[in-house]
């Protein structure tokens, strides 16, 4: 088996749109198709695709806090539905916080939901350290909460 991470460049945004479509739905990948065009804005951002016996399986990368020294956001963690409980999920999260780790990021936070869609991606977020920071109540269309979850990253020397 091949397995690698390939850097997001503009030639594989619609894989990745495609992947966050299949596990997030078409709103959050409306969301990262503008986000990856945006050039401006994505100059903050580093993503990587993964990338198994030429299938793109799953896509993670984080964005810097332009507010808040040694904070990293993830940004648009997705594993396609059919690939999901392998541990490419793990896989694709320790990269993304090994890559911060190693450029001196000392906490990482992730925005998710409390709808009944992100409750596998929440229970994902905490068996990997991931605790609630802070929420936002009633802010999605139905109803649901928003989630911030952060987690400490060990600086290894």
């Amino acid at each position: 088996m091949s397995e690698f991470m390939l850097k997001m460049r503009p030639s594989n945004y619609g894989h990745a749109v495609a992947i966050v479509r299949e596990a997030m739905g078409d709103m959050q990948a409306e969301r990262a198709a503008q986000s990856f065009g945006d050039h401006e804005s994505y100059d903050q951002r580093h993503a990587w695709v993964l990338r198994i016996d030429k299938a793109d399986v799953g896509l993670g990368g984080y964005y810097i806090d332009p507010y808040c020294e040694g904070l990293a956001w993830l940004s648009y963690f997705a594993v396609r539905p059919q690939c999901q409980g392998n541990g490419y999920g793990g896989g694709i999260l320790r990269y993304v916080e090994g890559r911060c780790v190693k450029l001196g990021f000392t906490r990482m936070l992730i925005e998710t939901y409390t709808s009944e869609q992100y409750r596998p991606s929440v229970a994902f977020y905490h068996r990997n350290g991931y605790t609630v920071k802070g929420s936002l109540a009633d802010y999605m269309p139905d109803g649901s909460t928003i989630l911030y979850l952060g987690k400490d990253l060990e600086v290894t020397e």
